[in-house]
């Protein structure tokens, strides 16, 4: 067969569209892609590690967007105030103070919310993100952090008049009915049309894998080890965002992904020390997952990421096993 010149840029315009394609093969970024093009306001939901920004930015594909972190915009404030310019005293204020500071942040919020609104609502981009915004101590909100929700939402209203909103909500704030109400007073968001972002399919797993150094048997294998654990997928997804499609291989996979695990489970066992317990005895066997039947428990220990659903069924990976018993 010989080749003209049309013929070969044909060939590799083929060649880019098919690649980018797999890019477009998870079910959150389909959902995300459709919604912004319907709605004025979209929500995502997801366990820690699942992927939340990641497919976000994938679904965005490089369109530009603002992000108002509340809890890093606080800490921002109050570090100041209080002079820690160390990163790592900062960090450590982050991680193991901020939810002791719900009063502190209600204040400077009610006395910021104007400036904050004004300055999003300028804001030279059509989307503004909403994150970090729902993350309290005890199941339920108290007063401090519901004002906060409130003063919050506001400023996306007030946002909202010439943007578009994302929120993305994490477990505590999915199980608040007064967050639910206002999400669905103000913007018209029910539970229907919250975006979750779960663990992969096998599909959208080897849509990802393509974009990797792995030959079919390490796909075959890698599959196994992480189960859909979308914690096993986030560089490649981040990645296919910037458009940089590194090679990884099978040890730079598991590295990052075995990060990613004792991330989150080194923060389940600050906040919630019970659920760790749990999550370690059935990660050494000491347990099954079949053996809770409290329902709470097992709502619990979804949201953590570290347990998934898969065919009908509750699964902990391979991955998370070998992550939390070592």
């Amino acid at each position: 067969m010989t080749f003209n010149r049309n013929t070969l840029f044909n060939l590799i315009v083929l060649s880019c569209i098919s690649r980018l394609s797999y890019s477009h093969d998870l079910n959150v970024v389909t959902a995300l892609q459709s919604q912004l093009k319907s709605q004025p306001t979209v929500v995502i939901f997801g366990a820690p590690g699942s992927g939340k920004t990641e497919q976000m930015e994938l679904a965005l594909a490089g369109k530009p967007y603002q992000v108002f972190d509340l809890r890093n915009s606080f800490i921002k404030y109050y570090t100041d105030q209080q002079g820690i310019t160390d990163t790592k005293k900062r960090d450590d204020v982050k991680k193991k103070e901020y939810l002791t500071l719900k009063a502190a942040e209600r204040a400077w919020l009610l006395k910021e919310k104007d400036t904050i609104a004004n300055d999003l609502a300028s804001n030279g981009t059509d989307l503004i993100v909403f994150d970090e915004f729902d993350l309290w101590q005890d199941r339920n909100p108290n007063k401090d952090e519901l004002e906060t929700i409130n003063a919050l939402l506001k400023i996306a209203q007030h946002v909202s008049k010439n943007k578009k909103i994302i929120f993305i909500i994490h477990a505590a704030g999915l199980n608040s009915k007064a967050l639910q109400q206002e999400l669905a007073t103000k913007f018209n968001i029910t539970a229907s049309n919250i975006i979750r972002t779960g663990y992969f399919t096998p599909d959208e797993e080897l849509s990802l894998l393509k974009h990797t150094a792995l030959n079919d048997d390490e796909q075959n294998k890698y599959m196994e080890w992480a189960q859909g654990d979308p914690s096993a997928y986030l560089e490649i997804i981040e990645n296919l965002s910037k458009k940089e499609e590194k090679k990884y291989t099978f040890d730079e996979l598991t590295q990052e992904a075995q990060k990613t695990v004792d991330k989150v489970y080194r923060v389940i066992k600050m906040t919630e020390s019970d659920i760790a317990q749990n999550l370690h005895d059935i990660a050494v066997g000491q347990q099954t997952l079949e053996s809770y039947e409290n329902k709470d428990i097992i709502h619990r220990l979804l949201a953590t990421g570290l347990i998934g659903m898969r065919n009908g069924k509750y699964i902990m990976p391979k991955l998370v096993k070998e992550g939390i018993s070592k």
